[in-house]
Parts: C-alpha cells; structure tokens; sequence
C-alpha cells in the first residue's frame, strides 16, 4: 500500500470524526480487474498482472488463486488494524461494482465472500458491518442472500423519478433479504440536467418510507453537489429525521392515500411504527408527481395545492388522539400542528403546499 495514499486516508477519517460522519470503507474495485472498453478498466496497470511481474494471468484468477486470496487478506489485516478503531467507519465494503470484474461468477464469488468475511470477522474485534456491491441494480440474489454479508446496496444510474426507483428497489431488497439495505450509490446519468438538486431532494427522503437503512448516496460530491452548492438540501431531511426516534419503534410500511385525486397527482409514501408501549407513530411524506428532475428540467411547473386530505392507517384505539407535525422539507421549518383522530385510520386535511410536505403523527 502507498504510504502517500495511507495518510491522506488517515487524514479523512479524522475529518470524519471531527465532523461527525461515517465512513463506508470500500477495499477494492471492479477497476483492478477487468479489460471491457466502456468502463475505466486497469488491469493493464495491476501488479496482479503477469505483465507487470505478478502472478495472474487474468482478472477473474484473483478470486480463486490462493496467492491472491492472501494478498488480499494480508490488506485486510493492515486495513482493520490501521482504521478498525476509530467510530467514523461504519462498514466494510469488499468490492464497488464486482460484477464488473472480467469473468465474474456467482459460485466463485459466493466462496470468495464467504471465505473473506470470516476472516474479516476474525480481525475486526468490534464487528462493523460487512457488505458488497454491484453495478446492477438487481445484484446477485445469492450473494446478497448469504448471512456472510449484513446488508444489502443498490447502485442505480439513470431513473427519471428517483423517488419511485429508490423506494422500488429499498422495499424490494428489504423484504427479500430481511436484512438492511442502501441506496449506496444513484444518479441520474447527466447531473447538469438538475442543478437545481431535485434529484438528490427526492433520494434523500424516498427511502425512509421503504424502511430503508439511510438516504440515497450522491457519487457525485465534487462534480454536482459542490458546485452547485446543493448541501443546504440536505438539513430538512437531517433535522426531520432528527426528530423520529427510529430505534424505539418496529417499522412497516403504510399506506397513505391523498384525495380528491384529479385533478392532481399526488402520491403518498409512508410508514408506521409501534413503540414497546404500543405507542404508535405514522411518519408520511406527500409528493407532487410534477417534482421530478426531469419534469423540472422539461419546464413543468409544480402548482400550489390546499384542501386536500391525507388518509392513512394506525392502530390505536377509537377513541385516540393523535398530534399531526407538518413539516417543509426544503426550508426545515414547522409548518404546524393537528389534531386528529384515530378510527382505524386518520384523516387531516394537509396545509397548502407545493412540490412536497411530510408530517409525521404521534399518538
């Protein structure tokens, strides 16, 4: 490993703990190994490579050559020993996009993964999370399956709704995999279409409501969000979220429905959680379908909608009261409150909005 490289990774993971962010650790990439003309390939570069005095002859040999199996555990080894303790590593991720690698195979993989996490758990006295990831969006169900990984990611490029793509693929591998899963990286494919970060807005707050792990993750810090000064729109999704004691409750998705519906289109995403006393709390967020990047970036103008209702399940008793919190999720700020009760369902009427609002009802 470069000493050079080594330090300035030292360097970030003190910004991170100073700043209090959390880092995903990736080891590898698909680069290193493979040869295909469309992707940034450099194997012609590697010291794998027998070219360059290695001992493989070809990218896909890496998986199963037990010299290159020890190399990399050896990497392991100063990897963990060297950032293993500090509380800003939140995971190790063994490869970005392995399905890239020249060759790659579902059997070989399942053993390589199994094989490298258990030796990765024999290091890491303090157990961080162990996941891998894929350029399609689907993965590899046996691999994402194997109790030998802790979570699932999806990687996903461009979706004209972000929203319906990020809460579609979350809800799909949450439920398949039983396990917590990421929208670890998204874009739209040609992020000058959406300077104005619609896309990132919409990433950041759809997968809440398919009980995903975390928000979508922006590839593209240096090239779209710095430029473009789009950090502000990450605040109201970290203040409303700061507000949701999600490690007290047990999660499921709801059902929210907005009426009347013509002559809008107006979705609704939400998710309800019982807490250990059987408190409920139902979080919501309701969604103009004309606020998507690319209806934005069409020129579609998103209008101003009152009178509308929200309806939407809880479980509490007929006679409950519950205490709506209506939220702006651009500036951050309380819009205000309701009170509403519970008959099986709850019904508010939702205050004047455009583009989107979320609430969230406590009981």
């Amino acid at each position: 490993m470069s000493l050079d490289d080594t330090w300035r990774l030292d360097y970030v993971v003190q910004l991170a703990e100073k700043l209090d962010i959390h880092l995903l650790m990736c080891t590898e990439s698909y680069n290193n190994f493979c040869t295909v003309s469309d992707v940034i390939c450099t194997w012609d570069l590697s010291y794998y490579n027998v070219a360059n005095g290695g001992f493989l002859t070809k990218p896909s040999e890496f998986f199963v050559d037990e010299r290159a199996k020890a190399d990399y555990k050896n990497r392991l080894r100063y990897i963990v020993a060297r950032y293993g303790y500090s509380t800003s590593v939140f995971a190790w991720e063994f490869f970005n996009e392995v399905d890239i690698c020249d060759g790659y195979n579902t059997t070989v993989q399942l053993q390589w993964i199994e094989e490298m996490s258990s030796y990765l758990r024999s290091l890491d006295v303090y157990n961080h999370p162990i996941s891998t990831s894929y350029s399609n969006s689907d993965g590899d169900q046996a691999v994402q399956a194997s109790t030998a990984l802790n979570f699932t990611m999806t990687h996903n490029y461009g979706s004209s709704d972000i929203a319906t793509m990020a809460t579609q693929y979350t809800s799909k591998k949450q439920i398949t995999y039983k396990k917590p899963t990421y929208m670890a990286e998204f874009g739209i494919g040609d992020e000058n279409n959406d300077k104005a970060g619609v896309s990132l807005h919409n990433g950041l707050w759809a997968p809440l409501f398919a009980l995903g792990a975390g928000t979508s993750m922006s590839w593209w810090w240096d090239s779209w969000v710095d430029p473009n000064n789009l950090y502000p729109i990450f605040k109201p999704f970290s203040v409303f979220v700061s507000r949701l004691p999600l490690a007290d409750y047990t999660w499921n998705v709801s059902d929210p429905t907005v009426s009347p519906a013509p002559p809008y289109n107006i979705r609704a995403w939400g998710m309800a959680g019982v807490g250990q006393g059987g408190q409920q709390l139902i979080v919501t967020w309701v969604q103009d379908d004309c606020f998507t990047w690319a209806n934005q970036h069409s020129g579609v103008k998103c209008t101003s909608h009152s009178g509308l209702t929200l309806t939407t399940s809880c479980s509490g008793p007929s006679s409950g009261n519950y205490t709506g919190h209506w939220f702006n999720t651009h500036t951050g700020e309380d819009i205000g409150t309701t009170s509403v009760m519970c008959t099986g369902h709850l019904q508010d009427q939702i205050p004047t909005f455009s583009q989107d609002i979320a609430v969230y009802y406590t009981s």
